[in-house]
């Protein structure tokens, strides 16, 4: 199974390529925060889209512009659907922090966080419900 679920659902289901393929951008990018796309359809996961951080910061990260339109013009040209942004924490914390919140811009896109502060990278899922971050767990299948 290959889902990474809707607000209604309170679990996100990825499938091990596609944690993996995340996991990879993310230690790779250790020194500033890494950030992506995940396309598809259904609720199942397609395709990973790891973006460039123009911020090149360790505290913060904004999408490279153009590898951000070409990510969403390749879901929109698919038919397929931005499903989740995920981005690391490297200091933690395992939740999104206030500037995630005020920049949130996506509605029903669910939220993954990477954070790199313990002995081992740790995933943790949310999706803004009424203005309020809810936290559901992440699931990595076979």
């Amino acid at each position: 199974m290959d889902s990474i679920t809707s607000v209604s659902s309170s679990t996100f289901r990825l499938k091990r390529v596609h944690y993996k393929e995340m996991l990879c951008n993310v230690v790779t990018q250790c020194t500033e925060e890494a950030c992506g796309l995940i396309g598809g359809m259904n609720n199942k996961a397609i395709k990973i889209y790891p973006i460039t951080n123009s911020l090149h910061s360790p505290t913060g990260f904004r999408m490279d512009a153009a590898e951000q339109v070409k990510a969403m013009s390749e879901i929109e040209r698919n038919g397929w659907e931005l499903l989740a942004i995920y981005h690391s924490h490297l200091r933690g914390p395992e939740y999104p922090s206030v500037t995630d919140t005020a920049e949130f811009a996506y509605p029903g896109v669910a939220y993954l966080i990477f954070d790199l502060s313990g002995t081992s990278p740790a995933i943790h899922g949310f999706q803004m419900v009424d203005g309020e971050w809810t936290e559901n767990p992440v699931v990595i299948d076979e």
